[in-house]
């Protein structure tokens, strides 16, 4: 058998019968079963192609064969982190991009998916704090999540002879005053002085 650089290749002088036809390319072996029964013999049809998968963050990298059925996994997240979705090529269409664990059907070329993963926001408290001894009133905390604006609750204390102008908070070199129902993003556990 003579192979040519661009894969195709030909036989000399073969005697009929029943033959394995083996063709290993990039470290992957295909073994097809061919019976010779003719001077010439095309065998396109009896080989069955295989196409490189590789999955980047999980688990299902292999050689395919075109219409293959593939189930793809991602890798368990890192501490702080999770699973988000898949992000594959045009041409390949996923059962689910946002299950950690999905199928597809492997098309007639190499492919490439990667899974996705992104960090946890923290999850911050928000504590509003009397200014003063004399404050009356009572307020409960709040929950933020990092990096998300949410509105501040409105003021609920009370203090005779004064008018409420804002939260601040202690140490703040902006002295940045948030008035009621303020849009305000955590950054960490936080309270917040009328």
């Amino acid at each position: 058998m003579t192979t040519a650089a661009d894969g195709a290749f030909s036989f000399n002088q073969v005697l009929k019968g029943d033959y394995n036809l083996v063709a290993t390319k990039d470290g992957f072996t295909v073994t097809t079963a061919v019976t010779l029964t003719d001077a010439n013999i095309s065998l396109e049809q009896a080989m069955v192609l295989y196409q490189i998968l590789t999955v980047k963050g999980g688990a299902g990298s292999g050689h395919y064969a075109k219409d293959a059925a593939v189930t793809i996994t991602a890798d368990k997240p890192k501490a702080g982190a999770r699973f988000t979705n898949w992000t594959a090529p045009d041409g390949v269409t996923l059962a689910d991009a946002k299950a950690q664990e999905t199928t597809f059907t492997m098309p007639g070329n190499a492919v490439e998916i990667s899974a996705n993963y992104e960090s946890i926001p923290e999850i911050y408290t928000i504590t509003y704090a009397p200014n003063g001894a004399d404050v009356v009133g009572a307020m409960v905390a709040d929950t933020f999540t990092e990096g998300v604006a949410q509105d501040l609750q409105t003021n609920a204390f009370t203090r005779d002879c004064y008018s409420f102008v804002g939260w601040k908070i202690e140490g703040d070199a902006a002295k940045t005053v948030y008035a009621d129902k303020a849009s305000f993003t955590a950054v960490a556990d936080t309270t917040l002085y009328a």
